[in-house]
């Protein structure tokens, strides 16, 4: 009886191990096809930050910051232009360095990109850089045969613990299956 209740408890667990296995890696699977999809759209030049600006005249009566429109605006220009020169490949660039490149003060820069693109300096940054190295995976195949390591130097990023955790957060996957997945089905989509 005892023997029949532990195999039976065994056949159970052994059932439970490999419904989870095989949810987790369709899951998985998902979340590469998503990002496939992404690195398509990437590769199409298509923007795919949620660039959405609401330029507002604030006052300091509500105690909020006043930033002015014409300020803004040129925030949002030097946004753009610092972007499309993919200003954050440097390893270097921190808000203080991005304000000053941008003439501007740090409260004002970091004021803007939290209220237009709905994030912090710190994501919006490695939220680029994950795009790029998307895009990079997609359209250059030896890109694909370069180590997580020299993938997260090349993307700006300082250490490879950084990069795995910022790409794991954008893609919902580790780079090292991503680009094993990607190697896997070559160029079709």
């Amino acid at each position: 009886m005892l023997v029949s209740g532990i195999l039976l408890i065994s056949i159970v667990l052994l059932i439970f191990i490999f419904y989870s296995y095989n949810k987790q890696k369709k899951h998985k699977n998902l979340l590469f096809i998503k990002n496939r999809q992404l690195a398509k759209k990437l590769k199409n030049n298509v923007d795919t930050l949620d660039y959405t600006p609401q330029i507002k005249i604030e006052t300091k009566d509500n105690g909020k910051l006043k930033i002015d429109l014409e300020q803004k605006e040129r925030i949002h220009n030097f946004i753009k232009i610092a972007i499309q020169r993919e200003f954050y490949l440097d390893k270097n660039i921190s808000l203080s360095e991005f304000a000053k490149q941008a003439g501007t003060n740090t409260t004002y820069l970091s004021k803007v990109i939290n209220e237009d693109f709905k994030k912090s300096f710190a994501v919006f940054i490695n939220e680029l850089r994950i795009s790029h190295t998307l895009k990079k995976l997609e359209l250059n195949p030896e890109y694909r045969k370069f180590t997580i390591e020299n993938i997260a130097h090349k993307a700006g990023f300082s250490s490879s613990s950084a990069f795995y955790n910022a790409f794991k957060n954008f893609t919902g996957l580790t780079p090292s299956y991503y680009v094993k997945k990607r190697l896997l089905h070559g160029n079709a989509l």
